[in-house]
């Protein structure tokens, strides 16, 4: 990594004069500058942490600055020793230096961007795109007509029969225009819906039909004179089909729940199915209720 910075407003040399306040303000200044390089650096560098620096100042006493640095900087500050005692100044030290590193580091100045660029957008490549272009249009015009003198007999061909077809239709559509429907045969198929739907509505009723009707409706009457409780009093029996509704009084609320859970020992009142008990009071304060059986859909 290769870092240039340049910065003004020092006297050199620093410490080859007397100590002095404002040596020690321009060496502490230079300190705070040195960090922030540092700081730069290391931000740059990431896992690599930087342990030492090397300074090396012009007309000026190397040792004695890397020990005023030392004082002021986290980083251990050495003053840099050439290896050749003619390499006195800082100029002549970097050029030994990339002398010795070769051109295998050497920076290339003349980067990509400043070489020039072709130009591509002339008036010779317009000229070529232009005729290029042209030939390609001739050549694809030349195709399509091609193929169009080819598919010519096929769409005459397709538009004659077409044409056929459609005198065709034409006159199917007046043949069928001429077309009577017997009036008789009308009256036949409406008689026949009707007596479809009188034997839909046939099945219909018999399927809704309850077993129950065809022997009576004695047995449920004997299993709910069975049932009786102390407790109910049954006003009102509506019995039509699987549909049991009963309205009466009784000595406490919870009397008809208890009542109702004895129906299970009876064959033919455990076959019954409820959707809707209303318990209330009367003008007497006594416990009416009304138990209505679960009626099926679509039922007549």
């Amino acid at each position: 990594m290769f870092f240039q910075r340049q910065l003004r407003g020092f006297d050199v040399p620093l410490v080859a004069t007397p100590s002095s306040d404002i040596q020690a303000l321009q060496l502490d200044s230079l300190a705070l500058e040195l960090q922030r390089s540092l700081d730069f650096l290391s931000a740059q560098l990431r896992d690599n942490s930087i342990s030492q620096l090397l300074i090396s100042c012009d007309n000026d006493d190397n040792h004695q600055l890397a020990q005023e640095l030392n004082v002021r900087l986290n980083v251990t500050v050495e003053a840099l020793e050439p290896q050749v005692s003619l390499l006195t100044s800082t100029g002549a030290r970097v050029a030994w230096a990339g002398l010795k590193q070769g051109l295998s580091s050497s920076i290339n100045f003349y980067s990509q961007h400043l070489q020039p660029k072709r130009q591509w957008l002339t008036l010779n490549n317009m000229v070529a795109s232009w005729l290029v272009l042209m030939v390609l249009i001739s050549v694809v015009s030349g195709v399509y007509t091609y193929k169009s003198r080819q598919l010519a007999p096929k769409l005459a061909s397709s538009k004659a029969q077409l044409t056929a077809a459609q005198s065709q239709l034409t006159l199917t559509q007046k043949q069928l225009q001429l077309h009577i429907v017997s009036p008789i045969k009308q009256q036949r198929v409406s008689a026949l819906e009707q007596d479809i739907i009188a034997k839909q509505s046939t099945l219909k009723a018999v399927a809704n039909h309850d077993v129950s009707l065809m022997v009576g409706y004695g047995q449920v009457l004997t299993q709910l004179a069975a049932a009786g409780s102390n407790n109910i009093a049954i006003e009102r029996i509506s019995i039509s089909g699987n549909a049991l509704d009963l309205n009466g009084v009784a000595r406490t609320p919870e009397a008809v729940p208890g009542w109702l859970g004895t129906f299970n020992r009876y064959s033919t009142l455990a076959e019954r199915r409820f959707q809707l008990l209303n318990i209330g009071r009367d003008d007497t304060n006594q416990v009416t209720f009304t138990l209505q059986a679960q009626r099926i859909q679509g039922a007549n």
